[in-house]
């Protein structure tokens, strides 16, 4: 029997750290054309994060533009539409590896099985950026409210203050972003994320503005749960919460479009990103820095 091999890069986005932000892995699979049901083994066995699976190179038009197919799984085997730190760490990874792209490339573009086209810009040091989807939310019924609330002080072990519920709009139904007072302690909660299992949205946003103590410079923070998704139930940082979170805040702050925030994922690895929206465009910029852990060969 023939066995394949790829190398494969292990990063962590949105930190300089080796215990901060989101880890993923990178599998270069070049030309190949592993099954589905392989892809989601694969991703079993690394049991990080995200896995992202990488094209050889794709014919550009720019000579300052690389393009790439790209592919992301969750350690339980199941594909994703969309992933930005994957996404990020995707970046990081065929920038670090040589000969994988020229020098002149400061953009990756990399088409997914969706339909979606992310691009990547490198920017300074280890920072990178990459524009996804703006979303928008809408405030939630009262019904809902109550229900959602419920349950966010029965995850939080505590009555919490409840200023807005609101559900994600076209492309983002799926989430629902709840914003508590800073004073609910969001980063200090220790939160059984098994009590939002019934919100009736998989992915489950909670956010405050700036609290008094926050040493990073943040406008507001945030963390993400998504117990019927991904393992442990909280994602370190993530890329899509902050296509909601992005024009979520900048309206509140009356932040012009276009104009940089620093935001900061109190998940107990944490991780800081700069974001911004661009509205014209209907899109959300998220820079992030990433830390390379290491890297190796992967048989199947």
């Amino acid at each position: 029997m023939s066995t394949e091999s790829f190398p494969f890069v292990l990063s962590t986005a949105f930190s300089s750290t080796l215990s901060g932000g989101n880890p993923a892995a990178t599998v270069f699979i070049g030309d190949a054309k592993p099954s589905d049901e392989t892809l989601g083994v694969i991703a079993l066995n690394f049991t990080q994060p995200m896995i992202t699976y990488i094209s050889s190179p794709l014919p550009s038009t720019d000579n300052n533009t690389a393009v790439f197919d790209v592919r992301w799984f969750t350690p339980v085997g199941k594909e994703v539409p969309l992933c930005g730190h994957g996404t990020i760490a995707a970046a990081g990874a065929i920038w670090s590896s040589p000969g994988m792209v020229s020098d002149d490339v400061d953009t990756l573009e990399f088409h997914a099985v969706s339909g979606a086209m992310l691009k990547v810009h490198k920017g300074d040091g280890r920072w990178y950026e990459i524009r996804l989807p703006a979303g928008s939310v809408e405030p939630v019924s009262e019904a809902e409210w109550a229900h959602v609330a419920g349950l966010v002080s029965q995850a939080m072990g505590k009555e919490v203050h409840v200023k807005f519920i609101g559900k994600g709009g076209k492309g983002f139904e799926h989430m629902v972003l709840i914003e508590l007072e800073p004073e609910d302690d969001l980063e200090g909660c220790v939160v059984d994320n098994s009590a939002l299992r019934t919100t009736g949205f998989y992915i489950n946003i909670i956010t405050t503005g700036s609290p008094k103590n926050e040493a990073s410079g943040a406008r507001f923070v945030s963390r993400m749960f998504a117990p019927l998704r991904i393992l442990g139930g909280e994602d370190h940082v993530c890329g899509s919460a902050h296509c909601v979170l992005t024009p979520y805040w900048s309206r509140k702050l009356g932040i012009a479009s276009s104009g940089e925030i620093k935001a900061r994922q109190v998940s107990p690895r944490g991780g800081d990103l700069k974001v911004s929206w661009h509205q014209d465009e209907e899109t959300v910029g998220l820079k992030g820095e990433l830390r390379l852990l290491g890297r190796g060969e992967l048989f199947v």
